[in-house]
């Protein structure tokens, strides 16, 4: 894929932002793992981590409503927390890390510039995981960790390899609890035999098989944080909480337990 121009000085002024912050971070929030149907239009199954780089950027959704972030502040948000990005002001910039397929992706958005770019997954799973699994005072290092090393990587572009592959990630990522792989094979415009190879082709796993894996992520979540099996199903769109326990046994051959 193409390589973003480095000589572009509104990129350089990001990616030294980006550096600066890592050394600065100071408060690191973390949401719940709720799947408010009502808030926000995006509904991940992998971690999300939201930077503020420069100015102030106001993130929907959560406990409280909206999380506003100013330099140095950054929010995780785990699989199964929707969300929604506040307009931007003028000069205010972010960044947006989290995974799509078996890379890791990330947005700086914000001031004049609009990347989408890709990196490896790691270190930047593993980061991911450790901000979710720490206290908050834990979560400082992490974050500068995450942020120090994304400053120094050669940056390569994102793109979807297929406008398909677009379409279809959209519905996914809204994620109605009724979602089924025929709704994402109808919203990629293709024949169904064709759907499903760009879709496989780029994620490595058919429609049907990504709907499950995105389920049980939110499921997984959801129990890590205390909720009963019954709750985590009715919360990650499985039908029944018999649905949820064939579908984790396939997956870890042991049932799911909650509190």
């Amino acid at each position: 894929m193409a390589q973003p121009p480095i000589h572009d000085p509104a990129l350089a002024r990001a990616m030294a932002r980006l550096a600066n912050v890592a050394e600065s971070i100071a408060r690191v929030e973390r949401w719940p793992a709720r799947a408010d149907v009502g808030v926000g239009d995006h509904l991940h199954a992998i971690p999300t981590v939201i930077v503020c780089l420069h100015g102030a950027v106001r993130v929907e959704g959560g406990a409280r409503a909206r999380e506003d972030l100013r330099p140095g502040e950054a929010l995780v948000i785990p699989p199964g927390a929707r969300h929604r990005h506040a307009p931007l002001r003028s000069t205010s910039q972010y960044l947006d890390l989290g995974f799509v397929a078996d890379l890791c992706d990330f947005e700086i958005n914000g001031d004049g510039v609009r990347l989408w770019g890709r990196a490896p997954r790691e270190p930047y799973r593993g980061l991911c995981e450790r901000l979710l699994a720490a206290s908050t005072a834990e979560r400082i290092a992490p974050a500068r960790d995450l942020c120090r090393s994304l400053a120094g990587e050669r940056l390569a572009s994102m793109r979807y390899p297929h406008p398909a592959i677009d379409r279809m990630c959209s519905l996914m990522w809204r994620h109605a609890a009724g979602t089924t792989a025929q709704d994402l094979i109808d919203a990629s415009g293709l024949r169904p035999s064709q759907a499903h190879a760009v879709f496989k082709a780029f994620f490595g796993e058919t429609p049907k098989q990504a709907l499950i894996g995105f389920r049980l992520a939110m499921a997984r979540q959801r129990l890590d944080e205390g909720a009963s099996v019954t709750e985590a199903a009715a919360e990650a769109g499985f039908r029944t909480r018999a649905d949820l326990t064939r579908a984790w046994r396939a997956r870890f051959g042991v049932p799911p337990t909650g509190g």
